[in-house]
């Protein structure tokens, strides 16, 4: 790869590309974040704007696919596609893949866009480019689209293409979070954090991100905003370690006394907050979508919740009949809908389960303790005022001993739910993840014992190995593919079950190895549902390695009989 050292002291960050190579080589998060301050100094506002967007998760619409990238870059290089495939197996990066391989002498173009340039030495503004591409994003003619892209590509650089294909393939991950763009624009506007993490939240458009906008809202409040507050998040549970008979579970001494937490059901569905303004309902789910759409019944609460309110909770799949939470896979038949029919409204009902109020006719809550907004949460649902079907109230348990509350997990999938989640009760609702407000236990996973059938190399560190893993279990005589993995291994067993794909491999098929099959791991998953789609007939959620079992041979995996077997233990049983 080009990793040179990019000197950035004594320069001006002016554009994102600069931005972008100075941060690539940033060690340290303090580093980051002064890069940050002095990009929003030091840059035009709209090359800011679109800078700062990119960074904190936002995405230009797609204009290429990446194989219509693949054979463009393949063509301009002059190269064959199968050479362009093996270099890209080699590097791991599309976006590196095409900076490297076209030539810095220049590309010509023919056309309507005709030009002929040398590679430039400065660095192009970011948002030149996204407006092009936005402009293209509509564009119905693919031949002009590619031709436009083409004259985008041939004045940059090497490190100007790097970024440029970076924005085409949205992979402009760098070890830059959100929160650490929260704190840069805190630091260089004066403000407090929270306040800004409120300021961004929900602003996943370019049009929605004007910086002057944002700043200018604050002194405007948020009376007429449907825009979501920054959700708080969970730490997974810490477990006790050692060789006694508790390690594996909670560890209580780090958690302290029971009676400082509230303990409650972990639900199976999509988090989401709810916000009620006199100028409308928006629903948002925890990735900052509005996801109204997907579920019109819960617009119908902006007629029973009062004003200018915020609640946060679950919305789920829920069985009429038996007069509990559905499966995850019937909500799943809900999600990514713009429009949703008649029959899956009736099919297919969901309820919201509100289990905090962050904002009540107007007042916000979220600095008063978790047992004080209970307590305001569990008045308002019984008030008269919000009785719907599509609420359902979250009761908190009742325990008094850890050992209690280790039995009402034992029952988690009986309920059935995921788990339980632990709520420090004199704590403000967070943002984001503070570590040791709440917690979440969910319950073990499902565990079957696979053979490794097939295998491709990975991508960015893990480019040179073969990193990315397929298991399948016996049908009769057959090995059965029914899950893809790609974590769960450490280094050195990565580069193990490297060697022996290396050197076990009985077909390719273009990138991707057959392997002999001699490999067991045991493969955890959340749960799993009967699937058309799948040739093993079960779809399988959150897949990973959870360890190499070398102690089996290939004919002790498990059988997909087993695999169907675990439908019935579960709570997403369709």
């Amino acid at each position: 790869m080009y990793r040179k050292a990019f000197m950035i002291e004594g320069v001006s960050i002016s554009t994102f590309p600069l931005l972008y190579c100075a941060l690539d080589e940033a060690k340290s998060t303090s580093v980051k974040i002064s890069l940050l301050v002095r990009f929003l100094a030091e840059s035009p506002r709209k090359e800011a704007q679109w800078g700062l967007f990119l960074l904190s998760g936002g995405k230009v619409r797609r204009v290429i696919t990446t194989t219509q990238l693949r054979k463009l870059a393949a063509s301009l290089s002059d190269i064959p596609d199968w050479l362009f495939e093996e270099s890209y197996q080699l590097v791991g990066d599309l976006a590196e893949t095409v900076s490297l391989l076209l030539p810095n002498s220049g590309i010509t173009v023919t056309g309507e866009n005709a030009l002929t340039s040398q590679s430039s030495s400065h660095f192009s503004y970011v948002y030149e480019w996204g407006m092009q591409l936005s402009h293209l994003a509509d564009c119905p003619d693919e031949d002009r689209k590619l031709s436009e892209i083409t004259s985008l590509l041939a004045p940059l650089s090497t490190r100007e293409r790097l970024v440029f294909g970076k924005l085409l393939t949205g992979g402009l991950r760098i070890g830059v979070s959100k929160a650490t763009v929260i704190k840069a624009i805190a630091l260089h506007y004066h403000l407090d954090e929270g306040t800004v993490a409120y300021l961004l939240v929900g602003k996943n458009r370019i049009e929605d991100f004007d910086l002057s906008t944002i700043l200018n809202a604050q002194a405007h409040g948020r009376s007429n905003s449907l825009a979501p507050y920054p959700f708080a998040l969970a730490h997974p549970i810490p477990l006790a370690t050692g060789r006694d008979e508790n390690v594996g579970k909670p560890s209580w001494e780090e958690l302290g006394t029971p009676s400082t937490w509230i303990a409650e059901w972990k639900w199976d569905g999509i988090r989401a907050q709810i916000v009620v303004r006199e100028n409308g309902i928006a629903i948002w789910s925890r990735g900052e979508e509005v996801v109204s759409e997907t579920f019109p019944e819960l617009c119908e609460l902006k007629h029973i919740l009062p004003h200018d309110t915020v609640i946060d909770g679950e919305i789920i799949a829920f069985d009429a009949e038996q007069l509990r939470p559905a499966p995850f896979a019937r909500l799943q038949q809900r999600l990514n809908r713009k429009k949703v029919s008649k029959n899956l409204l009736t099919t297919v009902p969901i309820t919201f389960i509100p289990y905090d109020v962050l904002e009540l006719r107007g007042e916000d809550l979220r600095s008063h303790a978790t047992s004080e907004r209970r307590r305001i949460l569990a008045e308002m649902l019984h008030s008269g005022e919000v009785f719907n079907s599509r609420i359902l109230q979250n009761q908190p348990l009742e325990w008094r001993t850890w050992e209690e509350l280790e039995e009402l997990h034992s029952s988690s999938r009986d309920i059935p739910a995921e788990g339980l989640m632990l709520k420090r009760a004199d704590a403000s609702y967070p943002e984001g993840r503070k570590r040791g407000n709440w917690w979440k236990w969910k319950v073990a996973p499902f565990t079957v014992d696979g053979v490794l059938v097939y295998a491709q190399k990975g991508h960015g560190r893990r480019a040179n190995l073969y990193s990315d893993y397929t298991f399948a279990v016996w049908a009769g005589d057959t090995l059965l593919p029914f899950a893809k993995a790609y974590s769960g291994l450490t280094d050195v067993e990565m580069k193990e079950v490297h060697d022996y794909i290396t050197k076990n491999t009985k077909e390719r098929f273009g990138p991707v190895r057959t392997v002999i099959p001699k490999i067991v791991c045991e493969i955890a998953f959340e749960g799993l549902s009967l699937s058309t789609r799948h040739k093993s007939g079960v779809a399988v959620r959150f897949p990973r390695i959870s360890r190499l079992r070398l102690d089996k041979k290939v004919e002790d995996a498990d059988t997909i009989e087993t695999l169907k077997g675990l439908l019935g233990k579960q709570l997403r049983q369709p």
